[in-house]
């Protein structure tokens, strides 16, 4: 069984989370320059979505409960 290191794992999911929150900003400058009006609200439900489910509801739960304790362990302040 291959087991990957947490600070891969988050570093991965750190780098997954900014290439989406880039291409909701290009999405953004698209909308606002009147571009796309089919299916904006099916993409933008996307990028919600994505970011409810993975950056708040996994990632971050990560961070708060693994990482930031771990840390704490080691003399860090929380």
């Amino acid at each position: 069984m291959n087991v990957r290191d947490p600070f891969e794992i988050l570093t991965d999911e750190h780098r997954r989370i900014e290439r989406v929150l880039s291409a909701l900003n290009a999405y953004a400058d698209t909308i606002e320059r009147g571009d796309d009006a089919d299916g904006r609200v099916a993409d933008l439900a996307r990028f919600v979505t994505f970011l409810r489910e993975l950056a708040d509801g996994q990632h971050h739960a990560k961070e708060e409960e693994v990482l930031f304790e771990a840390m704490s362990e080691h003399g860090f302040s929380r």
